[in-house]
């Protein structure tokens, strides 16, 4: 018998959401140090699944708290 069984962690939505922060006469926006990315834990997802001797086998998803 063969079996093979994996797990992901997936993420709805936007993954990350991006700030800048600059100066007040804007002359530093472009630089990438004042680039800033957020990313969202929420909502998310586990997957854990196996396939055995080439056919699906059993399986298991729930959302993350």
């Amino acid at each position: 018998r063969i079996c093979f069984i994996d797990e992901v962690w997936a993420f709805g939505g936007a993954h990350t959401s991006s700030y800048i922060t600059c100066l007040k006469d804007r002359s530093d926006r472009l630089l990438p140090e004042c680039m800033r990315h957020k990313y969202s834990k929420l909502p998310s997802w586990m997957f854990w699944g196996s396939i055995v001797d080439g056919k699906k086998g059993p399986a298991l998803f729930w959302e993350k708290e």
